[in-house]
């Protein structure tokens, strides 16, 4: 089986996603074609042939969402002779522009049958948009789907009538899990929420919270969040404002006992690495009540825990409670979000296309 992999789009963020998928699209296939701007992956593997093009997404611009259409649209454009010169089994789009994707994708149906699309935010942008529901229409029977959770597979299936056998679940992969770091006794935070998707008026009402009563001083609880809009600290919450590097993200996450994840009701059918990473570091989540942390309260109540501004305290103090429920449903999720358990089911996809 020969499997050729490009993305429309190619993001930092998405970078560690984008590799483990290689590695693990290396390992159950003969052969490999991946189309990346020149170094963007560093994976070493005999399986994996690389072809350098210039389809580096550009720099911020004031034309921002124009460019990235044009961006998009030249990728797949560019990506075309390579398909037809490879004749691979099947394509893989690691990221795509949804609106863009509409009108090539017949240009890469004419060299590929066997097209997966996987799905990171794409669904999100369905839900406010007449025109891409109409435009995602068109295709979304002909190409195949990749989700990173069963519950976003059950909403598209129901929502856009999209045939089952069309939809593949590969769970985001956790990487390299650690011990328990709640065990150090050495930790600054009680909680942190350092997302770039945080909702500001989350950060807002907890600010609120702690100027009008404070609760975080009174229960003598740190907190850290970050806002694109405010700056606070009172010696007990603080409020970042503004970007934080790799080097003090990590060093935030090792000292904390565990996360916030206070994104805003647009954040619906996708998953979160803020939240993948807090679980791989035995970090519980206080969650906002959107469909992604209700999936994951219900799968894992005693890790995951929906936040409510009247018991984020009493739900706070839960989260340094190191109990057995809470090592086995982290063990779980660990079990669930494997490599082992990842591979098993792009092997199986994979040979059910062919």
């Amino acid at each position: 089986m020969k499997v050729l992999f490009f993305n429309c789009v190619y993001r930092p963020g998405h970078l560690f996603f984008d590799s483990k998928l290689l590695g693990f699209l290396s390992s159950v296939t003969n052969k490999l074609i991946v189309l990346q701007p020149a170094n963007w992956f560093n994976i070493e593997n005999i399986n994996i042939s690389y072809i350098d093009c210039e389809l580096r997404q550009n720099k911020k611009t004031k034309l921002k969402r124009l460019s990235t259409w044009i961006r998009s649209a030249t990728n797949v454009i560019r990506a075309l002779p390579k398909i037809s010169n490879e004749k691979p089994d099947c394509v893989v789009v690691g990221e795509y522009e949804l609106s863009i994707f509409s009108f090539v994708f017949p240009l890469l149906l004419m060299r590929c049958k066997k097209i997966i699309l996987v799905q990171h935010n794409n669904i999100d942008q369905l839900t406010n948009s007449k025109i891409k529901r109409m435009l995602f229409s068109l295709y979304k029977n002909k190409v195949y789907h990749c989700v990173l959770e069963p519950f976003i597979k059950d909403y598209i299936v129901g929502e856009y009538n999209i045939i089952d056998s069309r939809i593949f679940c590969w769970p985001y992969p956790i990487g390299e899990t650690t011990d328990d770091p709640r065990m150090n006794t050495c930790k600054q935070y009680n909680i942190i929420g350092l997302s770039q998707s945080n909702d500001e008026n989350q950060i807002e009402e907890l600010i609120k919270l702690e100027e009008e009563q404070k609760v975080f001083e009174k229960n003598k609880l740190r907190v850290l969040l970050k806002s694109k809009r405010n700056e606070y600290d009172d010696g007990y919450l603080k409020v970042l404002k503004g970007w934080i590097c790799d080097e003090d993200y990590q060093r935030y996450y090792n000292s904390a006992n565990s996360v916030l994840v206070a994104f805003p009701p647009s954040y619906q059918f996708r998953v979160s690495a803020t939240l993948i990473e807090a679980f791989a570091k035995h970090l519980p989540v206080i969650g906002a009540d959107i469909m992604l942390i209700n999936y994951y309260h219900k799968a894992y109540p005693d890790i995951c825990m929906i936040y409510n501004s009247k018991t984020f305290v009493d739900e706070l103090k839960n989260c340094t409670k190191n109990t057995e429920d809470m090592n086995r449903e982290f063990k779980d999720f660990s079990v669930a979000h494997s490599d082992d358990y990842i591979l098993t089911q792009i092997k199986k996809d994979l040979e059910g296309l062919m």
